[in-house]
């Protein structure tokens, strides 16, 4: 089964895979690390854990290391060329792997510092149990609406394309509504670990 990871930006947001992590479980076994896949310049070291146990909130320690990584190739519109041609862009997504020691059976851990500019998502801790192989992404995808031209259609110098303008920039011959989707090529991925195997 395949395992996707999907994005969705525009104009004002051409690199949306900056501010999503993509988790790996939204649940692991007591005593198991949980994982998660970023295409986000994170620094590891910032990777903070919240623990929520019999309603209280807590910082709780945590570890967090790179374990591998997949380098993606995105087929996405230029966003700054007003014609919305496609372009290639390459973007590495580190296999993260996260431990949360004092992490038990009715938990719940949010993974903070997980993108680069916002994100956090949960992941419960259910009874101790043999530790789940991570299943990785296997299919990375990208979308961006394809929006004005950002310099022509700025007719009044406030920075911000024209919405009434209809003969500059992308909207001409389209609908700037219209979402492109890409698809990443199949990654390449790299394992630092010999324990760690996705499925297909």
């Amino acid at each position: 089964m395949s395992v996707y990871c999907d994005f969705y930006g525009s104009y004002y947001d051409p690199d949306p895979w900056t501010h999503k992590a993509c988790a790996v479980e939204y649940s692991v076994p007591e005593g198991c690390p949980m994982h998660f896949s970023t295409g986000a310049p994170i620094d590891l070291a910032h990777v903070a854990a919240k623990l929520s146990s019999g309603g209280s909130l807590m910082d709780a320690p945590s570890t967090a290391m790179n374990i591998g990584s997949d380098q993606v190739t995105f087929s996405v519109m230029d966003v700054n060329s007003c014609d919305c041609h496609q372009t290639s862009i390459g973007v590495e997504f580190q296999h993260v792997e996260v431990d949360v020691p004092d992490a038990r059976a009715g938990d719940i851990v949010y993974l903070q510092g997980t993108a680069f500019e916002s994100g956090e998502y949960s992941v419960e801790i259910g009874p101790a149990g043999p530790c789940p192989t991570p299943e990785w992404p296997t299919e990375y995808h990208a979308a961006l609406a394809c929006d004005r031209c950002p310099v022509d259609g700025d007719t009044n110098g406030d920075g911000v394309p024209d919405l009434d303008n209809d003969d500059v920039g992308c909207a001409v011959g389209g609908d700037p509504s219209v979402i492109l989707v890409a698809f990443a090529l199949a990654p390449l991925v790299r394992r630092r670990r010999a324990k760690i195997v996705s499925s297909e």
